[in-house]
């Protein structure tokens, strides 16, 4: 296969060349590219791969057919990278056909294997059966410039919500993304992309490197993990947002526990987020009577609920929440939520997850 724009992915034999050219975003925003110094790229084989991180595919499968690409200088355009790329991918067609291919653009080299890094950029293309072209959309997701260091307050989401007291977790805490894959159908729409900064964190606190800001339709996030780093609980990262149990300049997540009972997935919903609603105004905990607003043309749907320490149980009659402040979204995409509450000021969040990671969002409206 022959990609017109960005590089060569060899077709097997007997097979035909398949031209693919890359569609770059046409907006002149100005975006730092400085730390991108390779380019992967991935076919994907059939519909059953549960997650298109590509660090994670290298990680759980030593003959994932990865190829990558070293840059020879510093980028300075998503059309400088297309140059630098261009006629130096070498990859053979997967025997079991190709359903589609995913890319991306990040900091580290192509030796660095499993590489877990965020995509700088990303894109993806559904690859047609016998089609002689494959166009690959592709998308900003983080700015190299956003990089800074964060230090997170690990709680436990249950038992704070349950007990209305900050209860610190430790485990391991490490920087990532959630965006979208640009694929959909039986190839999952929504990503989470684990990072390269990983700590275990000493009385519920550690500090990682991680993005503060990206584009729309993504957000900067930061995993979660028990102690065995079995379990992984995701939460976007917002630095402005206010905190329930987090010291001044401290960023905050929520974990659950390997035991917190979830929900059952509607079938048009990929992801799950577990939400709760927190006050530090006059009687500090949860709240009771908040709604939760979705921004306008989500792919989502909000439902209320109560949390209990070990899980949560939807309320599909409620139009607001309980004593708990529980809630869950249930979602294709990141998507931004309104909270709102009489006597409180309205809060507006992005939250996200995806098919393999949950996702957990309290909310504080002071």
């Amino acid at each position: 296969m022959r990609l017109a724009s960005s590089a060569v992915l060899l077709a097997a034999c007997a097979q035909p060349v398949v031209d693919m050219t890359l569609e770059l975003p046409s907006s002149t925003t100005t975006v730092d590219l400085s730390c991108v110094t390779a380019v992967d790229l991935m076919p994907i084989a059939d519909g059953t791969r549960p997650t298109l991180d590509i660090g994670y595919a290298e990680f759980m499968d030593t003959e994932a057919a990865v190829s990558c690409v070293d840059l020879d200088s510093t980028p300075q355009s998503l059309d400088d990278i297309a140059s630098q790329i261009r006629g130096k991918f070498e990859m053979g067609m997967p025997s079991g056909g190709l359903a589609a291919v995913v890319m991306r653009g990040r900091a580290g080299a192509c030796k660095d294997n499993p590489a877990f890094d965020e995509a700088v950029f990303y894109g993806a293309g559904k690859y047609d059966a016998g089609s002689d072209s494959l166009p690959v959309q592709v998308k900003h997701n983080l700015s190299c410039d956003q990089l800074e260091s964060s230090t997170v307050a690990m709680i436990d989401f249950g038992a704070t919500i349950t007990s209305k007291t900050c209860t610190s977790v430790d485990g391991g805490l490490y920087e990532a993304d959630i965006r979208p894959t640009l694929l959909s159908g039986k190839l999952p729409s929504v990503l989470f992309e684990e990072g390269a900064d990983f700590v275990t964190t000493a009385a519920g606190v550690g500090t990682i490197t991680a993005y503060q800001s990206s584009f729309a339709g993504t957000c900067p996030a930061f995993g979660m993990t028990d102690p065995n780093n079995t379990y992984t609980v995701a939460t976007c990262l917002d630095p402005t947002a206010a905190t329930a149990c987090a010291k001044p300049g401290q960023l905050e997540g929520g974990f659950l526990s390997a035991q917190f009972s979830g929900v059952q997935l509607p079938a048009q919903y990929e992801a799950v987020v577990f939400g709760g609603v927190w006050t530090n105004t006059g009687t500090k905990g949860p709240v009771a009577g908040a709604t939760v607003t979705l921004d306008a043309n989500s792919d989502a749907q909000v439902v209320y609920g109560s949390v209990a320490q070990t899980g949560f149980t939807a309320n599909a009659s409620a139009t607001s929440t309980d004593a708990t402040g529980g809630f869950v979204v249930y979602t294709n995409q990141v998507v931004g939520i309104t909270v709102t509450a009489t006597g409180h000021t309205s809060t507006h969040v992005f939250v996200g997850a995806d098919p393999v990671v949950p996702g957990t969002s309290l909310v504080v409206v002071n």
